[in-house]
């Protein structure tokens, strides 16, 4: 496990792609469990990462500080920064805003209508770093966490995930492959200290 940021009361760790967040039906070991081997104690997960996804994880060491960042994320006070390539052409700054509805049975999500039972809001921002081959190269301003969100609303706008399988019919037959996505950036005001917390890694995602 690569730890990125530690304290008495937060841990921030890399997980790789493939590696579960938490505990699933595989019962492959999962980043939680081995970050509660590490402290000897139980921890909370505060920014889950779908399974084939790369980067930063934050844990709370407490369940008092554990609230405070659930509130925290609630109230947009955490910028979540990810990179992605996705497929296609896309506009330089974006703004994308709508509601998705998550297919437990399916492990999917998609985009629905406001009023449909069960939908949630999704937004974020980006913009674009690179184009290159037709692919396009964005950072990511996650407002929102909601199940696939990220994979869902690009390709909701035509510009699905270079390797995801689920979600860019491109790559739905293929093995072996991850969507190209990274949670490289996070940063908030420790909700103890008060101390401005940056934690950042390098995405590794190339164009190809």
């Amino acid at each position: 496990m690569k730890i990125i940021y530690e304290d008495k009361y937060i841990l921030i760790v890399y997980k790789e792609a493939g590696i579960p967040s938490q505990n699933d039906s595989s019962n492959e070991k999962s980043l939680m469990e081995t970050a509660e081997e590490y402290t000897k104690a139980p921890v909370c997960i505060l920014t889950r990462l779908d399974r084939p996804v790369k980067g930063l994880v934050l844990f709370a060491k407490d369940k008092n500080t554990a609230q405070k960042l659930s509130q925290m994320i609630q109230n947009h006070k955490i910028t979540k920064i990810y990179h992605a390539i996705v497929c296609g052409k896309v506009e330089k700054d974006g703004h994308i805003e709508s509601f998705l509805l998550k297919n437990s049975r399916l492990n999917m999500s998609k985009t629905v209508n406001k009023g449909n039972i069960g939908a949630k809001l999704a937004i974020l921002d980006y913009k674009l770093i690179e184009e290159k081959n037709n692919l396009s190269k964005v950072e990511i301003n996650l407002k929102t966490g909601r199940h696939h969100q990220i994979r869902v609303q690009f390709a909701s706008i035509g510009a699905p995930l270079y390797g995801d399988v689920k979600y860019n019919p491109e790559f739905k037959h293929k093995r072996n492959v991850t969507p190209a996505l990274c949670a490289c950036r996070l940063e908030f005001l420790h909700p103890v200290t008060g101390i401005k917390v940056c934690a950042e890694i390098d995405d590794d995602l190339e164009m190809k």
